[in-house]
């Protein structure tokens, strides 16, 4: 095995494919005889954009830490790190073989179970809660393009499409998104993934690995279940004749009302914003059944759905 604390990241790099479509990151490929590890890399920019948007290297350390940390609490589910370079802005991690993402697997019911069993890990413990596992910088792009910029019309950060135009939601969709807001915000009841959906969970047959942790923070868990939610019914949109319904009672099943109500609203709102901002979801683009997006997503947010099964009555309407 390769003594990483005393081989510099350039040398590592020298002997590494790179690999990985990420937006954010650089992510290599590594192999030293013995074993294959990944590295990911995170530059002073984002790496979709270049140098001309530049990003705090910080998220990478939040990421390191906070997989460290998932790992500790659900080994089964979370890639082992073996190496943090907080100053070189660089980590080494088990390289995760023969998966691909949990979009490619929409009917991969067990992976759901196992993301339920995760998520509701992450709400039974929580490690102190300090910069060690959250980078502001990312939360304070989190809180603008998931909240704010996506209800602005004429935004300048927002990407519209030539046939779906912005449009304004419901009074009683965008009281909850501001109520969902100061949840956000201000309950730090867990260390929550942050940026949880079908491209950062990897599956092989009946295992999960959950991988790009950079938006860690201290949140309610139920920000997290909405966004997982919410990726199941965009996929839906492209596969009506098949079965979701399972998936949801996956997600939802561990967790009380209230954390069930709130991951029902955060799940609108996550539909909502990928209308709009840069970040499209992939399986939104291959349907381009945006106006059916829309309006889910805003009568899901405007009724204040309470239970998981008034959650299904819901969408058995458009499904």
């Amino acid at each position: 095995m390769l003594d990483f604390k005393r081989t510099s990241l350039a040398t590592l790099l020298e002997n590494s494919t790179e690999i990985g479509d990420g937006n954010m990151n650089y992510v290599y490929k590594l192999n030293d005889g013995e074993k294959t590890y990944a590295i990911k890399h995170a530059k002073p920019y984002l790496k979709i954009l270049g140098k001309d948007f530049q990003l705090t290297q910080k998220r990478v350390v939040a990421e390191m830490n906070s997989m460290e940390y998932f790992h500790s609490i659900a080994p089964d589910f979370v890639p082992k790190i073996y190496h943090k370079s907080e100053n070189e802005h660089f980590f080494v991690m088990e390289y995760l073989d023969g998966y691909s993402s949990l979009r490619e697997n929409p009917q991969n019911t067990t992976a759901y179970k196992k993301l339920g069993n995760f998520l509701f890990s992450l709400s039974q413990k929580t490690p102190q809660n300090n910069a060690y596992y959250e980078c502001e910088e990312l939360k304070q792009i989190t809180k603008n393009y998931v909240f704010e910029f996506p209800f602005i019309k004429n935004h300048e950060a927002l990407v519209i499409l030539d046939f779906f135009q912005w449009r304004e939601f419901s009074a009683e969709f965008l009281a909850n998104k501001e109520r969902l807001k100061e949840v956000f915000l201000h309950s730090k009841t867990s260390l929550i993934h942050g940026d949880l959906h079908s491209d950062s969970v990897m599956v092989k047959e009946d295992c999960i690995a959950i991988i790009d942790s950079e938006f860690s923070l201290f949140c309610e868990v139920s920000f997290d279940i909405g966004n997982l939610l919410a990726h199941v019914i965009l996929a839906q949109i492209g596969h009506k004749n098949t079965p979701y319904q399972e998936k949801i009672y996956a997600l939802l099943k561990p967790f009380e009302k209230d954390i069930v109500q709130n991951a029902i609203g955060f799940c609108s709102v996550e539909m909502a914003r990928r209308l709009f901002v840069p970040a499209k979801s992939k399986d939104l683009q291959n349907t381009q059944a945006y106006e059916l997006a829309f309006s889910i997503a805003n009568e899901i947010g405007s009724l204040h759905v309470k239970s998981t099964e008034e959650f299904l009555r819901i969408l058995e309407r458009f499904f």
